[in-house]
């Protein structure tokens, strides 16, 4: 079995709760070195991982050049996502990009420009484009089970908005926009995952709560300049109408993520918050009701994103996995539906 040497840049949060756990958990995988400018949060990682210091770095190029790893998984802020996959770039070296792509549409087009010319194995990180229901549901959508789509209405709610201190998704100059970026890239991209249909066109609505966040270090008060919140209202492919609402402010929602996608021949929900199963509705089906019924996820659309990633380093992919250009589909269609909000029309893609 090949070993792929995997590096970490950046030892925030997504870090630690999916890339290092999701490459432990591959065949392939072994956590070989970290890097962070934080030398405490590089000490943690050491210990806590069994990693040699030698292999804990504060320079992402200085780990690259080490010899030590093969691939990398970029999960800094997002205005470092492009300086990093970059440096990758240059050194032939595979990378999984934490999602958005970039902070800016600029930067996202400046590496796509790059990729082009130097193709390497490279995935975003959508991540929910491995639940096992959203499959389901693209199989089910994409065979025709519900015939031509009328509609899509899709949710991404979050509740830890409202005490939040100023940390880096709330500066627009490191995080490029708030609630759109962070939340509505996914719904996004997996709205376009599901139904196989691109954008048309775009009406957007987004604001902020709060204009001041306490400070990290308790000292002060600083400015939250990103939205808190966004609504779009889209055309799809064949003038499908889309709807989606995106917030961190929703009480009572930890990672609320809901699409219900309605045909001329019947209807299924995915709801984030029950991966094993859809509901779904089938127009002339035999049933003591119109209610939706229960449909079990079969266990073939069972899929892991770190292993995707080592998948498609081997040349074994399903073809699945998020990639540049989605990255900067996602990034071209946000910066679209924030040009909207600012100027109250409708933007054509």
């Amino acid at each position: 079995m090949e070993t792929i040497r995997m590096g970490v840049v950046g030892l925030g949060g997504i870090a630690h709760i999916v890339h290092i756990p999701g490459i432990q958990g591959t065949k392939e995988g072994t956590l070989t070195a970290v890097c962070d400018i934080d030398r405490e949060k590089l000490e943690k990682a050491s210990q806590e991982y069994q990693i040699d210091k030698k292999y804990c770095f504060t320079s992402y190029t200085d780990m690259m050049d080490s010899g030590c790893i093969d691939a990398v998984s970029i999960c800094t802020p997002n205005n470092l996502h492009v300086p990093v996959a970059l440096a990758a770039m240059e050194r032939n070296m595979a990378f999984a990009c934490e999602k958005p792509i970039s902070a800016t549409l600029s930067d996202a087009e400046r590496l796509l420009t790059a990729y082009e010319k130097n193709p390497i194995p490279a995935m975003v990180c959508f991540s929910y484009r491995y639940k096992a229901a959203a499959r389901y549901a693209r199989d089910l959508v994409q065979s025709g089970a519900l015939g031509k789509i009328r509609h899509v209405y899709a949710q991404y709610f979050q509740a830890w908005g409202e005490k939040a201190p100023l940390i880096w998704r709330f500066v627009k100059s490191i995080t490029g926009s708030g609630a759109l970026g962070d939340l509505g890239c996914h719904i996004l991209d997996l709205v376009r995952f599901i139904t196989g249909l691109d954008f048309k066109s775009v009406t957007g609505q987004h604001g902020r709560f709060i204009n001041e966040r306490p400070l990290p270090d308790g000292k002060g008060m600083g400015i939250s300049d990103v939205d808190d919140y966004a609504n779009v209202m889209a055309l799809l492919d064949g003038g499908i109408p889309a709807t989606f609402q995106i917030t961190r402010f929703a009480y009572g929602r930890g990672n609320y993520q809901r699409v219900e996608i309605y045909g001329e021949k019947g209807a299924i929900v995915y709801n984030l918050e029950d991966e094993d199963t859809l509901q779904m509705y089938q127009q002339g089906c035999k049933r003591k009701s119109e209610a939706f019924q229960e449909v079990s996820v079969p266990e073939k659309y069972k899929a892991d994103q770190m292993q995707s990633f080592m998948d498609l380093i081997l040349n074994k992919s399903d073809g699945l996995t998020a990639s540049v250009y989605d990255g900067v589909y996602i990034s071209r269609l946000m910066e679209k539906i924030l040009e909207s909000g600012e100027s109250g029309k409708t933007i054509a893609l």
